[in-house]
């Protein structure tokens, strides 16, 4: 296996062929299926959108960043020492800044490719999978208004909650995903991320005062969503609020678990370890 802090969460592949794989960083790289291992299953969620603060001709804008997308694909045949091609979408940094593409597979045909959450009052990434045997949903976006909040992460089954405006409430995740960020007299809140363990609670909408809640949390080690903040998105994927001093989108990430054909998003045999 390739990558910068990758974790591997339980590779007993070559006893077994059963196991889990979360890779958190790294682009344009290869993972190396293990010995053992005839199918696999992935999930991937897109990193979210910066937020900050943004000028235009009706004065000075706090806007937040769109969520990530999710996109899994189920059952995929593998042989031993294949090398698979992979990119974990990293969340917006800097002012502008969209979040970047998480994707598993053939970079032109990926069997599941999640975008980022794009930057300062943009919409929420979009996912892709193969066929049939994929699904996700799409990041939640960010209204183009004063002192808006980041998007929540794309969710198994359904779209991110959009993040709150002024006069305009935030709305919960669906299937999974994190929900958007509320406004709250000029202190925004960050988009709540969503969990790699498969589907689970939805995130909640952030009221009055309270960040975008994560989706699906998960009893996998690093691999729960959680909720936004002022400082940033959830993990993974949630978007960043809208804030004078900046505020980053949540990182992408990848699990892959294997066997495929008995473990398989977005709620078969993939809640633990």
């Amino acid at each position: 296996m390739s990558g910068i802090l990758s974790l591997v969460l339980n590779n007993y592949a070559s006893n077994a062929g059963s196991g889990s794989v979360v890779l958190l960083s790294g682009t344009n790289l290869t993972w190396y299926v293990p010995a053992g291992v005839t199918s696999i299953s992935v999930v991937v969620v897109g990193g979210g959108g910066y937020g900050t603060e943004s000028s235009c001709i009706c004065g000075v804008q706090m806007l937040g960043g769109g969520g990530g997308a999710l996109a899994w694909y189920n059952n995929i045949a593998v042989t031993a020492g294949q090398g698979i091609n992979y990119s974990v979408g990293s969340g917006g940094t800097i002012s502008y800044a969209n979040g970047g593409t998480s994707y598993f597979g053939p970079s032109a045909t990926p069997y599941a490719k999640a975008t980022g959450g794009l930057s300062n009052g943009g919409s929420g990434g979009v996912f892709t999978t193969l066929a049939s045997a994929g699904g996700g949903g799409n990041g939640g976006a960010s209204y183009v208004d004063y002192f808006t909040g980041g998007g929540g992460a794309g969710g198994y089954t359904g779209n991110g909650g959009m993040g709150g405006a002024p006069s305009i409430a935030a709305t919960s995740g669906a299937g999974g995903g994190g929900g958007g960020a509320s406004y709250n007299n000029g202190d925004q809140h960050g988009g709540g991320g969503v969990g790699l363990g498969g589907q689970g609670i939805n995130g909640t909408a952030g009221g009055v005062g309270l960040d975008g809640g994560g989706g699906s949390p998960s009893i996998i080690p690093n691999g729960g969503g959680t909720s936004g903040s002022s400082l940033g998105g959830g993990i993974y994927g949630g978007g960043g609020s809208g804030s004078s001093l900046g505020s980053n989108g949540g990182q992408g990430a990848i699990r892959i678990v294997f066997p495929g054909l008995t473990r398989q998003f977005p709620s078969t045999n993939v809640s633990t370890v």
